[in-house]
């Protein structure tokens, strides 16, 4: 499947599942579900930029998404450093998602979302709750995400990856940089 987080698999699943249930009033082919999943693909959920090193993007905003976004760190290893690219809205749990993520990631690259959206977190503000949860990890500060994007580009090595994550808008950030 070309959905790469496991949550995903259980996703579809569980469509299939409602699929089954209601089959008699609403008929499909096993040959189009099969097809329909062989082609899904979600943009910014894990999705793959390019490798040497490896860029991910994915829209990992809650606790939740980042355990997954663990999982799937953790049964993808690099031979390098993985490099984070984080950005906030400031109504989330912020700690959550990087105490879920923190050990995995080598050096972290924060941006700040205020221009982006009147909920996004200043730059300063997520440093401040960043030491908070992380008080040993490794990090830069950068304006907004494009620049924290550039920033862990140019730090990477090609047996590193670069992992961007947070909201939709650290996604739109890195797609559109």
């Amino acid at each position: 499947l070309p959905l790469t987080a496991p949550c995903q698999h259980a996703n579809a699943a569980s469509a299939l599942a409602a699929l089954h249930a209601v089959r008699e009033r609403l008929p499909w082919s096993t040959q189009a579900l099969s097809e329909g999943l062989r082609h899904t693909h979600l943009r910014g959920r894990l999705q793959n930029l390019g490798h040497a090193p490896e860029r991910v993007v994915d829209v990992a905003h809650n606790p939740q998404a980042a355990r997954v976004l663990a999982m799937w760190l953790d049964e993808h290893p690099v031979a390098g450093k993985v490099h984070a690219v984080y950005g906030a809205m400031s109504d989330k749990d912020v700690a959550g998602v990087l105490t879920a993520l923190g050990s995995r990631m080598a050096h972290w690259h924060l941006g700040g979302l205020e221009a982006a959206t009147p909920r996004g977190l200043p730059a300063d503000e997520l440093v401040t709750r960043f030491a908070q949860a992380l008080p040993e990890a490794r990090f830069d500060t950068h304006a907004d995400v494009a620049a924290a994007w550039q920033e862990a580009n140019r730090q990477a090595g090609a047996d590193d990856a670069i992992v961007a994550f947070g909201s939709f808008f650290v996604v739109s950030a890195v797609l559109a940089s």
